[in-house]
């Protein structure tokens, strides 16, 4: 399997506590740059991380296959479509992006170029959607009908 080159922009709360620590402890992923208007507090965490200086230096790097968008909620679209248009796969943080002309101009960009484009929701994973998920598929809840 080919290892999956990783650049995350953004390192506030959403990049530093979520999308650096998942990235770094999957097998066959790597990340590998990230953009930051702090590179010190990057390497507080990260000391030999790469930190682009700007998205259009991240993506213009080559070993860089999916681009992180974790950047101000404002910036999620612009930077999905850059990376989008720079070929390369994009996850989204919530939200995928503050409009719905945005969502789907970034949804249409992905498909045109062939690229994954995906929103990163990771609540499926915490305790109650774990717990919930096994009592129903032991049968203690009975037949779930409706479900919101």
């Amino acid at each position: 399997m080919r290892e999956i080159g990783v650049g995350l922009i953004g390192y506030g709360l959403g990049g530093r506590a979520f999308h650096a620590p998942y990235v770094r402890s999957t097998p066959g992923m790597t990340l590998r740059a990230v953009v930051s208007r702090d590179p010190a507090k990057v390497h507080a965490d990260l000391p030999e991380m790469r930190v682009a200086p700007d998205v259009a230096a991240l993506l213009a790097e080559p070993d860089i296959d999916l681009v992180v968008v974790s950047s101000p909620d404002e910036l999620h679209a612009e930077h999905a479509l850059a990376g989008i248009r720079a070929g390369k796969h994009v996850l989204i943080d919530k939200p995928f992006a503050t409009t719905l002309a945005d969502a789907r101009a970034v949804a249409a960009e992905g498909e045109a170029k062939g690229v994954v484009v995906t929103a990163f929701q990771n609540r499926r994973w915490d305790a109650d959607f774990r717990t919930l998920q096994a009592l129903i598929s032991a049968g203690t809840l009975g037949e779930i009908v409706q479900f919101e």
